[in-house]
């Protein structure tokens, strides 16, 4: 039996959105419950009831889609030093409450988005300010026991972002209802909950040419694990006469400022029906200001094994440093030199983000290569780099425990190392390397993506256009490297001016 895999990632195109809750559009359930599947003996369903997919939550009052709107037509608000319990009565208010959703299978009763509730309470209660006070006043709700984890599990925290919660109800008895099972395991196997963390760097120097820079593993280093895996119901709309099930993974962690990924995974299921599932969520994704494309398992295909396909190998793209020398024996000589190569992927990145490339979050535990994806979702780039040695042992997926290899085995040189360093690497000293990019193309995005519903931006002119002026400015083609470079240091120049 052969599992398929089927990746699709989320590219935030309007990340100025995030702040009117589109989040219960992308991420609440995908079943149908107006729609009960007339199958009998399903063990499937039995296993898993809700499916953790891409839907729309309906909200009890309809005009709160948008909490500005909300704001606009409710003035109202609580004095500062109110009790918690007068909160909680009037999150669950039909006019000015926090919007609550409609009444589904597997939820318990005055449920809400965790993202909501922190707007809510900054919006409507006097003393509260900041995203981080409002967190703080629902976690004490929570310790109180007026607010809980739609799971039951008290012992969830308050977690910003599409998480659900509810209003425990008034009286002790009433609180012990059979609507919270208290099943955090299983409660996320059925739905999907994703964290929102905002970008905070403010910093206008760039971050290349920073004094304090930040951490080396960035883009990996998180609590907790990277991916997280729950059912799918795929078959959405009752086409398929048989049982089709799947699995889906996704990222724990959405941040506004890089791409999105889930993974779709199926054993028992038609083509069709994946097909339309995902086809489905790219047409929900629109009207929240994000495009979703479909992407390989691998973008990159580097040859992990010496039997690889050596004709999906990426382009590399040379970054002509020495123009920018001048009379410099080094390009960051004016750093600290244990912050040199950390300069310079940063100085790539910048690159990388001036062409259209938002970064990618990379589920590895060894070489921690920075990666990227056009927002047109048609290329992919690499700025490859050595091991990081700060990697948290946590981030990884939780269904794929870490292979701890002997350090022989470690030490050696892999196959899909020693292609980027016959690239990157000179042969003739291992003290110089040459600097640059990998440039892989996405050729999942086929024409019913570019000339669908979805509306996958580019052509193929459009694509070789990309390159082509990628190309000429990594070459320094027309000085436009050498300006750019010039340009970063003269806006420092100018910040650093005593006022």
């Amino acid at each position: 039996m052969t599992r398929r895999r089927h990746s699709t990632g989320i590219i935030s195109l309007k990340s100025s959105m995030v702040g009117n809750s589109p989040f219960r559009e992308r991420l609440g359930s995908n079943r149908l419950p107006e729609k009960p599947r007339p199958r009998s003996g399903s063990k499937v369903m039995e296993r898993g009831r809700a499916s953790p997919a891409i839907d729309t939550f309906i909200t009890s009052s309809a005009d709160n889609d948008s909490l500005e709107g909300d704001q606009e037509l409710s003035p109202f608000s609580l004095k500062e030093g109110c009790s918690h319990e007068e909160i909680a009565e009037h999150m669950k208010s039909a006019s000015h409450g926090v919007g609550l959703l409609t009444q589904l299978p597997g939820l318990p009763k005055q449920t809400f988005v965790s993202l909501d509730a922190v707007q809510w309470v900054v919006s409507h209660v006097d003393g509260v300010s900041t995203q981080q006070q409002a967190v703080d006043l629902l976690q004490e709700m929570i310790k109180e026991k007026l607010i809980c984890h739609a799971s039951g599990d008290f012992s969830q925290k308050f977690i910003v972002g599409f998480y659900l919660y509810h209003i425990v109800k008034g009286s002790k008895d009433e609180s012990k209802d059979a609507d919270s099972v208290g099943d955090l395991q299983g409660f996320e196997n059925e739905w999907v909950e994703v964290e929102i963390k905002e970008d905070v760097d403010h910093d206008s120097i760039p971050s290349f040419l920073r004094t304090t820079l930040p951490h080396p593993c960035s883009q990996v280093d998180q609590r907790g694990p990277l991916y997280k895996e729950s059912h799918l119901e795929v078959d959405v709309q009752n086409k398929s006469d048989r049982v089709e099930w799947g699995h889906v993974k996704y990222q724990a962690t959405y941040r506004p400022s890089m791409a999105y990924e889930m993974v779709v995974k199926w054993v028992a299921s038609s083509g069709t029906i994946i097909t339309d599932l995902i086809l489905g969520w790219a047409r929900k994704a629109q009207p929240s200001g994000l495009q979703m494309i479909p992407i390989p398992a691998d973008p990159f295909a580097l040859p992990y094994s010496l039997k690889s396909d050596p004709l999906r190998g990426p382009l590399f793209i040379p970054l002509d440093v020495e123009a920018l020398m001048g009379t410099k024996s080094y390009l960051f000589e004016e750093f600290p030199e244990e912050t040199w190569a950390q300069r310079l992927v940063l100085f790539q990145e910048s690159i990388a983000l001036a062409f259209g490339f938002i970064a990618c979050a990379v589920d590895s535990s060894q070489h921690v290569h920075n990666q990227y994806v056009h927002l047109s979702g048609n290329v992919f780039l690499m700025i490859p780099s050595v091991r990081c040695e700060h990697v948290n042992s946590e981030v990884t997926s939780r269904s794929r425990p870490v292979r701890r290899l002997p350090s022989e085995a470690a030490s050696s040189i892999t196959p899909h190392h020693e292609y980027i360093t016959r690239h990157v690497g000179d042969k003739t000293t291992t003290q110089e390397t040459r600097v640059g990019f990998l440039w892989s193309w996405n050729h999942m995005v086929s024409k019913r993506w570019k000339l669908g519903p979805m509306n996958a931006t580019s052509d193929e002119s459009f694509q070789n256009k990309l390159l082509n002026d990628f190309r000429n400015f990594c070459s320094n083609g027309n000085n436009r490297l050498k300006i750019y470079w010039d340009t970063t240091w003269d806006k420092v120049k100018e910040l650093k001016k005593p006022s």
